[in-house]
C-alpha cells in the first residue's frame, strides 16, 4: 500500500494527478486520524451483526412520523432499506457502511475538521475490474428486493440525492462491506494512504472554506428535527452496545 504526505490542497491535486490511471475510477475518504478502515458497527468490537437488522427496523419505525405528509425540510421520502440505511449513517447509527465520496476536497474536509493534534489520512480507492459488478445503481432489483446487510461480498451503493439533508453536498458512495469486522486494507487492493500533518490542518480548512467548502456546505443547516434524528440513532446505539467483561 503506498503512503504519502500532502501540506496543501494544490499538492493533493498534483498527488493524486501522478498517482491516478486513465482507465481507472477512484473515490475518497476522509479521516481526521488515522483509524483503520472499519465500518462503526465494527468498532470497539461492542456489536453484534445479528442486531443490525433489529437496529435499521427500529431506525425506520421511530423514524417514520417524520417523514409523514413530507414534513422534514426538503427532504425525499426513503423508498426501501438501503435508502433508509445510508440516511441512517448519516445521523450517527452503527452500520457496516464505509463513506466514501467522488470529490477528494470533500475527503480534505473531514480528514482536516477536527483533532487538530493528530495527523489525518486521505485514502484513496482505485475501484477493482469487478467495480461494475458491485455498483448497485438506483433501481437495481436487488436494491428493491434485499436488504443491505443481505450479501456475500461487498457492494458500492451511490444514493440518492435527499436534498436538503447531509449525503447531498457530500457525493456520498455508501461501500456496505460483507465483512465488516475486517479491516479493508487487510483485504481489498488499490488503496493508497496520504497523512495530513497536525500542523497543515488549519492552512488547509482556511483553503477549503475559501473555496465555499465549510461544516454549512457538507451538513446543511441544523434543524431541530435532524437533533430529534441524531437522538434517535443514539438511543438505539445505546441500546444494542453490547457490555464487555
Amino acid at each position: 500500500m503506498k503512503e504519502n504526505t500532502i501540506t496543501s490542497i494544490n499538492s493533493f491535486s498534483s498527488l493524486f494527478k501522478k498517482i491516478r490511471k486513465s482507465n481507472k475510477k477512484y473515490v475518497f475518504r476522509g479521516q481526521k486520524e488515522d483509524w483503520v478502515l472499519l465500518p462503526k458497527v465494527a468498532r470497539e468490537n461492542m456489536f453484534s451483526l445479528v442486531d443490525e437488522p433489529k437496529m435499521l427496523d427500529e431506525f425506520k419505525q421511530k423514524t417514520a412520523p417524520y417523514f409523514v405528509g413530507n414534513n422534514i425540510e426538503k427532504m425525499s421520502v426513503p423508498e426501501h432499506d438501503f435508502d433508509w440505511y445510508i440516511l441512517a449513517q448519516h445521523f450517527g447509527l452503527r452500520t457496516r457502511c464505509l463513506d466514501w465520496t467522488d470529490r477528494f476536497e470533500i475527503a480534505l474536509f473531514f480528514a482536516t475538521k477536527g483533532s487538530m493534534d493528530k495527523d489525518g489520512v486521505i485514502w484513496m480507492y482505485e475501484l477493482p475490474e469487478d467495480y461494475s459488478t458491485r455498483w448497485l445503481p438506483l433501481g437495481h432489483k436487488d436494491v428493491l428486493e434485499k436488504r443491505p446487510f443481505d450479501f456475500e461480498e461487498n457492494k458500492l451503493y451511490h444514493q440518492k440525492s435527499f436534498l436538503n439533508i447531509r449525503p447531498d453536498n457530500q457525493y456520498g458512495i455508501g461501500d456496505l462491506r460483507s465483512y465488516p469486522w475486517k479491516p479493508m486494507e487487510e483485504r481489498e487492493k488499490g488503496l493508497a494512504k496520504v497523512f495530513i500533518y497536525a500542523k497543515d490542518k488549519s492552512m488547509i480548512t482556511s483553503d477549503l472554506n475559501n473555496r465555499g467548502i465549510n461544516h454549512t456546505y457538507i451538513f446543511g443547516e441544523e434543524t431541530e428535527t435532524h437533533k430529534d434524528i441524531e437522538n434517535i440513532c443514539e438511543e438505539i446505539n445505546s441500546k444494542y452496545k453490547r457490555v464487555l467483561i
